[in-house]
């Protein structure tokens, strides 16, 4: 019985890390010690992005196996900190399975910062992306208008579990309808300064960088999925940008 509450409690662990966008490797490496740290002297991990499989020898030669899989997934590096400090705390024998799933499932619960200071940081942040790519003062301000709606946008179609593609599509179109819209009323000077401002915030790089990193540490398969879905997401935002601007430039240019 021990034995699988340090399992179901390592797999928990994982699930959530790879559900708030942890690296595929370091969420192997957390499993492991879990087992490990909790008394089970072989334990083995394979995980993607979308799945956790995990098969373990306890001391009494039993093995057990467990499978679970990753459906919903977001960025939120914060909770991912705190779990692999509770990790850290676990593997020292600070922490028993009892209280592991206690914290475990706080850290699950914790809000994430709420709507209006995420639409003011992305509306700010992109801001200050548009004068950094040579836009102008009335650019900045512009983008910062622009990609706090494109912001809100996006947290709100994301309580629906809609498709990534949907979602980064429908905020290319967002983006680049309110750019020409506000160039052309004289709230900016340049549309393709106003664009590239407002997409920095729906770029995938943390996808872009963990594919980056389970390559390199020679996660092939994790490796190859996240770049996929990096440029997915690349591609309909430009879907988006561009099938406006087609138009703009055909019919109202």
């Amino acid at each position: 019985m021990k034995s699988k509450n340090i399992l179901k409690l390592a797999v928990y662990a994982g699930e959530m890390m790879l559900m708030y966008g942890a690296e595929t490797y370091r969420v192997e490496d957390t499993i492991r010690r879990i087992c490990i740290s909790g008394g089970i002297p072989f334990a083995e991990s394979f995980v993607t992005p979308t799945g956790i499989f995990v098969s373990v020898e306890d001391a009494n030669g039993e093995i057990l196996s467990m499978i679970k899989r990753i459906e919903n997934r977001s960025i939120d590096l914060n909770k991912v900190s705190l779990i692999n400090d509770f990790s850290r705390q676990f593997a020292k024998g600070k922490i028993s399975v009892e209280e592991g799933f206690i914290i475990l499932d706080k850290i699950k619960t914790m809000k994430k910062y709420n709507v209006l200071t995420r639409m003011l940081c992305g509306g700010v942040g992109s801001a200050f992306f548009t004068l950094i790519f040579g836009g102008s003062y009335m650019d900045s301000l512009a983008t910062l208008v622009i990609a706090t709606v494109v912001e809100y946008i996006l947290i709100f179609l994301d309580k629906y579990n809609l498709s990534l593609f949907f979602i980064n599509i429908l905020g290319g179109f967002v983006t680049a309808i309110m750019s020409i819209g506000l160039v052309n009323i004289g709230l900016g000077d340049h549309i393709d300064k106003v664009i590239i401002g407002t997409i920095m915030t729906m770029v995938p790089g943390v996808a872009l960088t963990n594919a980056i990193r389970d390559t390199i540490s020679g996660d092939l398969v994790s490796g190859s999925s996240r770049a996929e879905e990096a440029l997915i997401i690349a591609i309909a935002v430009a879907a988006g940008i561009g099938s406006i601007l087609n138009l703009y430039l055909k019919f109202w240019r």
